[in-house]
């Protein structure tokens, strides 16, 4: 088990590191480990050393050691003391020498305070020496480090990206990283085992020892993306089987407020485990899944279908989210209405409710979870299409419906919402410590601040309070441009800021 963690475990010397972020005691990492142990299960830590640091970076004590607002500064004698300090902190809680040190997605690097201080350098030329920093004092505690390689595949890039160089023209005289050093291959994206194929044989020519990480597709809002996520590990492990890769993770993220609860994690570890293995027991995924979870399969993927949508991209692979977007708009704003005139957002959820009614029947371990998104589904089916009707009534001055739409649906949109916020925090307090759902429940009171504010303006206009609604005024715009030829109906936004407003957040 590798166990993420950013600042949420103890350093002596920086009581601010994981400051009211709900980090583990010492206590509670060792009691993880004994539990693990009785399974024979390593834990092994899985940190950052680079970026995605900005939780913590945000303090005043890190000021020195900050490149940019998320990226430590390189070549610093206050950065080097800050990483021996994690690893020292981390070599006596934890009984593996095993250790992931992160070091991905530092697209700024060098850009903030480096660049005042030491000019521009080459990213890879701050990379190697980092890398080599953080090899040094792993090495000197005994650590064997794995690192995500994305930022020493970037350099091969035109525009710095990772999924887009040509992988059979790398070359490279020596190692990217040192011998004892595990490169992790992170990818979750592609359906095309040929597209993992030659990622893995070009990290094979980067670094003596390789592993992959595929995705569980539970991080783009309020459900998981369950069909991505099984296509991806197809072609991912046929890939991995065929060029003799032993390590393969299964990635467990918490983008944007951990809003999709962790249990519907299951499915998919489940695959990941079947897929990773040769099938000696002679069953197939979905019996195993069943047995070992007392749950229904096909139940599990209609959790899958809140965010892919009819005729959408295959396999959802641009990861769409409208459940997301539709659930946390603004109900006068409106910034994805253009998007809902490809389907019938009120019958679709309608449906998936339903379905999800009889899953929850079907099943007394997992009823919690199956009621909590098929309240979803219902919110979902009364929300979704409220700004469109707005503006439609508003447009055709139907004060009758406008006057319906206030005084009932919206009311029965707010109660049915507190409802679903209800179970959201239930099962948040199964999983996890009180800490982080602030963030959630921050975005369904701010969610039925606007649901009141927009019964306020309809009444304010019905009474001839005021002349007009001038949010309802303008026309839906797609959320974000795209090419003349393109055939993509639905988009993503996994950030809750540009969902609820145009204006500064």
């Amino acid at each position: 088990l590798y166990l993420y963690m950013e600042d949420i475990y103890p350093i002596k010397g920086y009581p601010y590191f994981g400051y009211r972020r709900g980090r583990y005691t010492k206590e509670e990492l060792q009691a993880v480990q004994a539990y693990a142990a009785l399974f024979g299960i390593e834990v092994i830590p899985a940190i950052q050393t680079l970026a995605h640091l900005a939780t913590t970076l945000r303090w005043s004590y890190a000021d020195q050691m900050k490149d940019t607002a998320d990226i430590l500064l390189v070549d610093s004698e206050q950065t080097e003391a800050f990483i021996a300090a994690m690893l020292d902190s981390l070599a006596d809680i934890f009984t593996t020498r095993n250790i992931h040190v992160g070091l991905d997605e530092a697209d700024m690097l060098g850009t903030g305070n480096y660049l005042f201080q030491y000019g521009y350098t080459q990213r890879r030329k701050i990379m190697a020496t980092h890398m080599a920093l953080v090899e040094r004092l792993c090495k000197e505690r005994g650590f064997s480090p794995m690192v995500w390689s994305d930022m020493f595949i970037r350099p091969y890039s035109k525009d710095g990206g990772y999924y887009n160089v040509d992988a059979d023209t790398v070359q490279v005289s020596e190692p990217v990283v040192a011998e004892d050093t595990t490169l992790v291959y992170w990818d979750y994206y592609h359906t095309d085992s040929a597209f993992y194929q030659r990622y893995l044989a070009m990290h094979q020519r980067l670094a003596s020892q390789v592993a992959f990480a595929g995705g569980a597709w539970t991080w783009c809002g309020l459900a998981p993306n369950y069909s991505l996520a099984l296509a991806s590990t197809d072609a991912a492990y046929t890939a991995c089987l065929a060029a003799g890769v032993q390590r393969a993770i299964c990635t467990l993220w918490f983008d944007n407020g951990a809003e999709t609860p962790l249990q519907t994690a299951l499915l998919m570890l489940t695959y990941h485990a079947f897929k990773g293995r040769k099938n000696t027991l002679g069953i197939d995924h979905i019996r195993w899944f069943n047995t070992c979870f007392d749950a229904h399969w096909d139940d599990w993927l209609l959790l899958g279908q809140f965010d892919h949508l009819p005729n959408g991209v295959e396999h959802n692979a641009s990861a769409d989210n409208p459940s997301k977007w539709l659930l946390y708009q603004d109900p006068m704003l409106g910034l994805f209405d253009y998007h809902t005139r490809h389907f019938n957002p009120s019958s679709y959820y309608t449906d998936l409710a339903t379905a999800l009614a009889r899953a929850a029947e079907r099943s007394e371990v997992w009823r919690e979870l199956f009621t909590y998104y098929q309240e979803l589904a219902s919110a979902l089916a009364l929300k979704a299409e409220i700004g469109v009707q707005l503006r439609a009534y508003y447009a055709q001055k139907d004060r009758s419906n406008l006057a319906v739409l206030a005084e009932t649906t919206l009311t029965q949109i707010r109660a049915r919402l507190h409802q679903v916020r209800t179970l959201r925090e239930e099962l948040w307090s199964q999983e996890a410590k009180r800490f982080g759902f602030e963030v959630i429940d921050v975005r369904f009171g701010a969610l039925q601040g606007r649901l009141e504010a927009t019964q306020r303006r309809i009444n304010a206009y019905l009474n001839n309070e005021i002349d007009g609604i001038e949010e309802l005024e303008e026309s839906a715009l797609p959320f974000k441009e795209r090419a003349a030829d393109s055939n993509r109906l639905y988009c993503a936004s996994s950030n809750w800021i540009e969902i609820i407003s145009a204006n500064t957040v």
